[in-house]
């Protein structure tokens, strides 16, 4: 019985000169079409040593390989697989065969490994451009992460056994303020930036006006609530609202040092704020405005709501400002420690599993002839799973993959015919906010750069409790 999806599979399995991106859900074949193209390049003559195929993990890049070779072997003894009898109705021609032949003795040639390895193996070739050690290896993840908590905690150390701390020093503050959870706070964001390694904090944007928003919208629900004549029990949330103005007022002129950004973080707690954190809840007063309000209580708790919607949005404003700044000096402050573990790394001429991926996108991007050689050398790339490739994999991807003269961002550049092949499901992303995006930017439904998207760091609620933004490039 014919597939309804034939037609797609017949060109996934021929149009070897096209670059292809399929989409499928979970069970439809999305790997064995993949191993299919793969015998089907060594059926027409494409050396194997120039085929990449990637995909999620060893144990999925073991199980792809031997599907390749089952295909491969199955096929030369005349034993055509199901799944490429649409390309093969008849079996493979005498060329080909010989073809099939000749790759057979040279399968392990085939480059077929997660994105970690293909560019452990692309920066070994390519280290002197790299900068690193040629020999050097690789930390599993237990490895780097002992090794990055052990220089921070030096670090902490060395930062409180200060006997006499730098006057505004914001590692000493912060660790008054909590003892406890500052330590925790400040591991978390040195994660955050390992983590995040292209973020950098929002330059701070405080000034002598910063709270003029956030007041001047409660002054309005004020002389909104005076207008349509009601008691101020009524709505007990334009009192809180006033409470929160008096503790931002003339705070900021001149702005405040980095204990003067603590205490404006951290306002006494008020009814309207979420507990455990300050940030203001959703509004609660309707049933009140109802009652109040008689034949027009409907009327007015809604405009009483929108009045406390725009209060509430000129706060969180107002905070995140706040929040940016403290943020900005903290990572400041962290430079140190990761500039300490770039330094141990480099002298003990190892590796983590980031500096693979950051380390080959630089080399790609710096080094047009290395970009050219690497493209000649791996002229077919296949990736399966291509939901969990985030922007930095599929950029090295696409700069090997695209047009020598072609500067622009990855996700646009023009690709040379046949070299891409993708496979996935964004259903199935494991990591679904970062891979959604990647996957939308190769569909084309997306075109907005990385740059534009910003990443969230929360600190903790007790010690915290707001959310600061970065750049990431």
């Amino acid at each position: 019985m014919e597939m309804v999806d034939g037609a797609e599979r017949l060109r996934a399995l021929t149009d070897l000169e096209s670059c292809l991106l399929v989409e499928a859900a979970a069970g439809t074949g999305k790997t064995s079409l993949l191993a299919g193209r793969v015998v089907m390049l060594l059926a027409h003559g494409v050396d194997p040593q120039s085929i990449a195929a990637i995909t999620f993990t060893e144990l999925a890049a073991g199980e792809l390989r031997q599907r390749i070779a089952s295909y491969l072997h199955r096929i030369i003894e005349g034993r055509i697989p199901d799944e490429l009898r649409p390309a093969l109705p008849s079996g493979p021609d005498a060329a080909q065969t010989e073809m099939l032949r000749a790759a057979a003795k040279r399968l392990d040639e085939l480059t077929c490994g997660t994105i970690h390895s293909f560019c452990h193996d692309l920066l070994k070739t390519y280290s002197v451009e790299a900068a690193i050690d040629p020999g050097a290896d690789v930390l599993d993840g237990d490895q780097a992460d002992f090794a990055f908590d052990a220089i921070f905690d030096r670090w902490w150390r060395g930062r409180l056994d200060r006997t006499a701390p730098a006057a505004g020093d914001p590692i000493a503050s912060v660790a008054r303020r909590d003892p406890i959870n500052a330590e925790g706070l400040l591991r978390s964001f040195a994660k955050f930036r390992r983590r995040h390694r292209g973020a950098r904090p929002l330059p701070a944007d405080l000034d002598a006006h910063a709270d003029v928003e956030f007041a001047e919208s409660v002054r309005e629900f004020r002389r909104w609530c005076d207008q349509v004549d009601v008691p101020p029990e009524a709505d007990p949330d334009i009192v809180a609202l006033e409470a929160l103005v008096s503790h931002f007022q003339g705070r900021f002129d001149p702005l405040p040092d980095f204990e003067g950004l603590l205490e404006l973080a951290h306002p006494a707690w008020l009814p309207i704020m979420r507990k455990g954190t300050s940030n203001l809840r959703d509004y609660r007063r309707r049933t009140l405005w109802r009652k109040v309000g008689g034949a027009d209580g409907e009327r007015l708790a809604d405009q009483a709501e929108e009045h406390f919607g725009r209060c509430r949005q000129a706060y969180c404003t107002l905070m995140g400002r706040i929040a940016t700044s403290i943020i900005g000096i903290f990572s400041g402050e962290l430079d140190e420690v990761m500039m300490e573990y770039e330094t141990f790394k480099r002298r003990a001429a190892v590796l983590d599993f980031d500096d693979l991926l950051f380390t080959s996108r630089e080399v790609l991007r710096d080094h047009p002839s290395v970009r050219a050689t690497a493209a000649e050398r791996f002229s077919r790339l296949l990736v399966d799973e291509f939901q969990d490739t985030d922007p930095v994999q599929a950029e090295i991807i696409f700069l090997l993959c695209g047009t020598a003269k072609d500067d622009r961002a990855w996700h646009a550049r023009s690709l040379r015919p046949g070299h891409l092949f993708v496979v996935g499901d964004p259903k199935q992303a494991i990591y679904s906010f970062r891979a959604a995006r990647t996957w939308r930017r190769i569909s084309g439904c997306a075109r907005r750069s990385r740059r534009n998207s910003p990443t969230i760091f929360s600190g903790s609620p007790r010690t915290f409790g707001l959310e600061a933004r970065f750049w990431t490039t």
